[in-house]
């Protein structure tokens, strides 16, 4: 069961997710509610704020640094989450995986996969308060294709066969705060509002699908 309440840019999955009372805080110590944020902590609050057509004037604010519980998050032991679901993916060729982990009944991480016979995607959001603070997106773009083994590579008179750690990886990281994409780490940059807000709506979808395929295998 995906035991989550989310209320983000207008999506609402209902849920039995238990609150989360872990203070948000920076480097300089707690957030206080309701303040504007610059980092990519986000805010205490519970209900994010909806999505708006009009600029958001604190869009451009530059995030210090990834918020505390997501490194925190990463270098949990797999024996700290009460549970971690596995629900295959079907849209790309290869398929996919998503792998969905919960603390208590709080819905925490998502990692999503995407496979493809020369690239994979993955993403990652992390998740406070039933709503994300941060999504990384690492897509890979092999060296060959999948099938192209050493008798491929020797049939072709080629130098390589497909080798994941030949990847190039391209990295996005969506620093979200009180709901809203503030800021997002990709090159070429590009701050605009209204291309902030097409990202947070294209994240918002993904992770209404994500949630479904979820609740379509209980």
């Amino acid at each position: 069961m995906v035991d989550v309440g989310l209320v983000w840019g207008g999506l609402v999955v209902a849920g039995g997710c238990q609150p989360d009372t872990t203070p948000a805080t920076t480097a300089a110590g707690p957030l206080q509610p309701g303040a504007v944020v610059t980092t990519a902590a986000g805010s205490r609050a519970r209900v994010a704020t909806p999505v708006s057509d009009a600029p958001d004037s604190t869009a451009n604010a530059r995030p210090a640094a990834s918020p505390r519980f997501v490194v925190r998050l990463d270098t949990l032991p797999p024996a700290a989450w009460s549970n971690v679901r596995r629900v295959e993916l079907y849209e790309s060729l290869e398929g996919g995986e998503a792998v969905f982990y919960y603390q208590q009944h709080a819905l925490r991480k998502i990692v999503a996969r995407y496979l493809g016979e020369t690239y994979q995607q993955r993403t990652t959001f992390y998740l406070r308060s039933g709503q994300p603070t941060l999504v990384v997106e690492q897509d890979y773009h092999y060296n060959r294709p999948i099938t192209y083994d050493s008798a491929a590579m020797r049939a072709n008179a080629d130098t390589e066969a497909f080798d994941l750690a030949k990847s190039t990886i391209q990295t996005t990281r969506s620093y979200f705060g009180r709901g809203r994409l503030r800021y997002q780490a990709v090159s070429p940059a590009n701050d605009s509002a209204a291309y902030l807000l097409r990202e947070q709506r294209r994240l918002a979808d993904q992770l209404r699908r994500l949630l479904a395929q979820a609740a379509a295998e209980n």
